[in-house]
């Protein structure tokens, strides 16, 4: 027996809207935070935005990894199920790469400031 679409549905609904909260911030390119409530001083523009930070530290980045481990694969609405759960997977993929590429590269630059330094003296 297959499991119940009502279960699919559910899942496929959190994934779209983990989308789509993804989506929306990388289209209009909106900030982390507004302006008058920033959290934390060291959030800037080039780290991950502070929902992609909630999702993974409350753990629905690795439920959404683990969906394919928790349904029946021979379900009718499996595919659909785990394609809508890539979506946001692959978001927040391309968004931590892109987190860690200008970290590292904040810190050559930071490294050739004071190699420059260390000349001039």
């Amino acid at each position: 027996r297959f499991e119940s679409p009502a279960k699919h549905a559910k899942i496929q609904a959190i994934a779209s809207l983990m989308s789509i909260i993804l989506d929306s911030r990388e289209q209009y390119n909106l900030p982390l935070m507004l302006d008058t409530f920033q959290i934390n001083n060291s959030i800037n523009s080039q780290s991950p935005p502070y929902i992609a930070k909630l999702l993974i530290a409350k753990g629905l980045v690795s439920d959404l990894a683990q969906v394919p481990h928790k349904l029946d694969l021979s379900s009718p609405h499996m595919a659909l199920t785990i394609n809508m759960c890539l979506k946001p997977l692959e978001v927040l993929t391309r968004l931590i790469y892109t987190a860690v590429l200008a970290e590292v590269g904040s810190d050559k630059g930071e490294e050739s400031k004071q190699s420059e330094r260390s000349r001039g003296d």
